[in-house]
């Protein structure tokens, strides 16, 4: 067989060649060869995986400011309600119910309307179909709750008493004060269920259907930590944390937040109303 090329079928190849490799205008109708070259250097994986990570950021950025601007609006509108009180009805300080008038004053009139305002235009995570919990398996949990409350709680009394001998006096705890001392029905009210309610929206509603899309884990321990911080006192940080935690992966669990808001109301009902109740009536039997 001859390997040889005439210089017609030579020159035939080279023209094809050069044809397939280097397109003109007529062959690529899109644009010119540079914009051709341009366009094949283009990877949309990785493109859309840098965009992803600029929407992740913009949205936890936007989160961090939403839950920091919530907290400085719920502590000014303290200070300034308790300022005009103070000025026009000194009496009401006094009050057993007063305390809690303020607490939910500034969480319904102004914590969860900002955190609402300033989320609500940004994306939910998808929504998955409700699973429900089987009582023995509620009872559980409500079992580890309690359990791990109390655990954690001892980390509070440490650091509390160390802080106490730091300072040389005790750390005033108002909420607990008026636990203890205040009055029983409106405590009731308010730490056994206004809370719970609300506060469940806020963290297992409203914040953890917009981190939930960056996985379980990191929407458990988001809202979880961030729950912890918003008590904003020692005392409570801690267990409220591990607290954070059960409930958040129960509401992942079961895509709602119905047995969070449950377990939440059944603990504070027994943590700050039945327990202080006991206490303060133990000499009564």
């Amino acid at each position: 067989m001859d390997n040889k090329l005439n210089g017609n079928e030579f020159e035939q190849n080279s023209n094809e060649w050069h044809n397939a490799e280097v397109p003109n205008d007529s062959q690529n109708p899109t644009g010119s060869y540079d914009a051709m070259l341009n366009s094949t250097l283009y990877n949309p994986e990785v493109a859309d995986f840098e965009q992803m990570n600029i929407n992740s950021k913009k949205i936890l950025s936007r989160i961090g400011l939403a839950m920091s601007i919530m907290a400085a609006a719920i502590l000014l509108s303290q200070v300034i309600i308790s300022n005009i009180i103070a000025i026009a009805v000194p009496n009401v300080q006094e009050t057993d119910w007063y305390i809690w008038a303020l607490t939910a004053v500034s969480m319904y009139g102004f914590g969860l309307p900002v955190i609402y305002l300033l989320t609500r235009k940004l994306p939910n995570s998808p929504k998955k179909p409700v699973k429900k919990l089987k009582i023995h398996q509620f009872i559980i949990v409500l079992f580890i709750s309690v359990a791990a409350m109390y655990l954690t709680n001892l980390i509070s009394v440490f650091l509390n008493l160390i802080l106490t001998i730091i300072k040389g006096k005790d750390i005033l705890n108002p909420a607990l004060d008026a636990i203890f001392h205040g009055n029983f029905i409106l405590t009731f009210l308010y730490a056994a269920i206004g809370a719970p309610i609300v506060e469940e929206l806020i963290f297992r509603k409203i914040l953890l259907d917009k981190v939930r899309r960056f996985g379980d884990i990191p929407a458990i321990l988001i809202t979880g930590i961030a729950f912890g911080l918003f008590h904003m006192n020692i005392a409570q940080m801690f267990y409220a944390t591990v607290l954070g935690f059960i409930f958040a992966y129960v509401t992942i669990r079961t895509n709602t937040i119905r047995y969070a808001v449950l377990l939440h109301i059944l603990i504070n009902a027994f943590g700050s109303t039945i327990v202080p109740f006991i206490v303060r009536n133990g000499n009564r039997f």
